[in-house]
Order: C-alpha cells, then sequence, then structure tokens
C-alpha cells in the first residue's frame, strides 16, 4: 500500500482554509494545517481525524524561516501547498 499524499495548508482555521483541509482530509491525503492561533488549530484537528498541526505565520521573513524550519524537521516533504489567507 502506498503512502498518503501529503498537502500543507497556510491559514488553516480561516473559512477557505478549513474546507480545503476538510476536503483534502475526506479524500485520504495526510495534512498539514498551519496557522496562527493554536486554540483554533487544536479545535480543528478534533474535527479532522489525524491531522497534523503547526502553528507559525508567514508574515514576515522571520516568521516564514522559523515556520519553513519547523516543517523541514517535522513534515517536509509535500506533494502540495495551499495558501489560504490573505
Amino acid at each position: 500500500m502506498s503512502e498518503a499524499r501529503k498537502i500543507l495548508v497556510l491559514g488553516a482555521t480561516g473559512t477557505v482554509g478549513r474546507g480545503i483541509a476538510r476536503v483534502m482530509n475526506r479524500a485520504g491525503w495526510s495534512v498539514v494545517a498551519v496557522a496562527r492561533n493554536a486554540a483554533r488549530l487544536d479545535a480543528l484537528a478534533q474535527d479532522l481525524p489525524g491531522l497534523a498541526t503547526q502553528t507559525g505565520s508567514v508574515a514576515t521573513d522571520a516568521d516564514a524561516e522559523v515556520l519553513a524550519r519547523a516543517l523541514r524537521v517535522s513534515a517536509a516533504p509535500f506533494d502540495a501547498i495551499v495558501a489560504a489567507f490573505n
């Protein structure tokens, strides 16, 4: 059996990000959800079995570097990345 494809959803606790995470989770993808608010990520993880979460931001270059380092260690590589924020 092959491993599930992996998707990173940035902005996963917003309306669009939640919807994408939900659809991909139900389609059998391994979903890594990223958002700034840990409590909202925890609530999303309770709703979606197997969801992996990472608190982080891309608001500044420094924030993005911290997030990228954390994801390289814990979750990469990804088959797809979705940015669901403005």
